[in-house]
């Protein structure tokens, strides 16, 4: 049925209607069982509501309180404990992970043909950061996670570094080109955190992200509390939604295995808390990271080719950053999950947006729902439009 309007919606009106508009089309066509939605700008929260139900049998409504398996947003998190450590003067981020892990000096890179030889240069931190290592990447990811679970070591990300170090290779030199560590780069990096800082990474996380910001309900532990308010699985059979129990937070990960690329579960409202630490610490010193350091996380790491190529986005540090997009604005930066989780912040419009979701249908990077999420918010919010010139 039509509405009648006397007057033209503003801009929230006209976000909460297409944020409304599209869940219901999405629940009505069996791709999602429900999510929640975040959204502020200029630090005003315009719209925190959820769709859908938690269980697809009682029926039973998402809750505001809805924990969420955040997969690889987990990434974020991680690299603003590396940049932290940076500002206590604890590392560098140009500093070679051999400074700080034992047995990464001597890797070598694996050609297409089967032959090996040393890389031109080691791994930094910032490498890993920016997904520009060749660590645990390409064929090569694969390769190593089905070897782990082989092998037994994803018992704890102490196990997991260990097995690195005694089986991992690089699939080409590290700064030479982009391609994406799905956890082992960001397993690294949380280790590097474990061993300057001398705390584990979820107790660290715990006393300086999470604490300071009020995320009482983001953890690496998924302690009894936190579990009692885990969302199912959603997933799709015979065309109709369904929602599968998975004890665990990430992958075959057994709950021990504090993974630093996609160990952490949190609730909408908390990572908004964190997504707008990051936009207002591009302007000033937050409770938890300096300016320069969230100026660090969202700086476009380049790779040779960059400039003739063009790419639509490159990463920082443990985020995308949007150059040539068509809906986001260039300069937006932000990440997503395998799961579904979905958040980005656009610097100029003051924009947070975060979304919730756990399913193993059509998550990731580009998904179709999170690129309509991107599209519903931009439309109605947006001054701005994607194609934008860059200064």
């Amino acid at each position: 049925m039509q509405e009648t309007r006397t007057e033209p919606m503003n801009d929230t009106e006209k976000l909460r209607r297409r944020i409304a508009d599209s869940a219901a089309e999405l629940l009505a066509e069996g791709k999602t069982a429900g999510c929640a939605v975040r959204i502020a700008q200029s630090g005003e929260l315009l719209l925190s509501a959820e769709f859908g139900c938690a269980d697809t049998d009682s029926g039973e409504p998402l809750r505001q309180d809805a924990v969420f398996r955040l997969a690889s947003m987990t990434k974020p998190i991680t690299a603003a404990a590396i940049l932290l450590c940076e500002e206590r003067g604890l590392l560098s981020v140009s500093d070679r992970l051999s400074e700080h892990l034992d047995g990464f000096s001597g890797l070598l890179v694996y050609e297409p043909s089967g032959s090996c030889r040393p890389p031109v240069r080691e791994i930094t931190l910032l490498d890993l950061l920016s997904h520009t290592a060749g660590f645990g990447t390409d064929e090569d990811a694969v390769r190593l996670d089905s070897l782990m679970s082989m092998a037994g070591a994803k018992s704890s990300l102490r196990s997991a570094v260990r097995f690195y170090s005694e089986n991992a290779r690089l699939t080409f030199d590290p700064g030479s080109r982009r391609s994406y560590s799905p956890t082992a780069a960001f397993d690294l990096l949380a280790a590097v955190v474990e061993r300057v800082s001398g705390q584990s990474i979820e107790h660290f996380a715990y006393e300086n992200i999470f604490l300071p910001l009020g995320m009482r309900n983001s953890s690496f532990e998924l302690t009894p509390s936190l579990h009692t308010g885990l969302v199912g699985m959603h997933d799709l059979e015979d065309g109709k939604p369904v929602i599968r129990q998975m004890d665990n937070i990430f992958s075959d990960h057994p709950l021990g295995y504090h993974c630093g690329g996609a160990g952490i579960v949190s609730t909408a409202d908390d990572y908004l808390r964190f997504a707008e630490m990051l936009r207002v610490g591009l302007s000033r010193d937050t409770a938890v990271l300096s300016r320069r350091s969230v100026q660090r996380m969202c700086t476009p790491v380049t790779v040779p080719g960059d400039e003739q190529e063009q790419p639509s986005e490159v990463f920082g540090c443990g985020v995308r950053v949007t150059l040539r997009d068509g809906i986001l604005p260039c300069g937006c930066f932000g990440w997503s999950g395998a799961y579904g989780t979905h958040f980005w912040i656009d610097p100029h419009n003051e924009i947070t947006a975060v979304l919730m979701r756990n399913s193993f249908y059509d998550g990731g990077a580009g998904s179709s729902i999170a690129r309509r999420f991107e599209r519903d918010v931009m439309s109605a919010l947006s001054q701005n439009s994607a194609d934008m010139p860059r200064s």
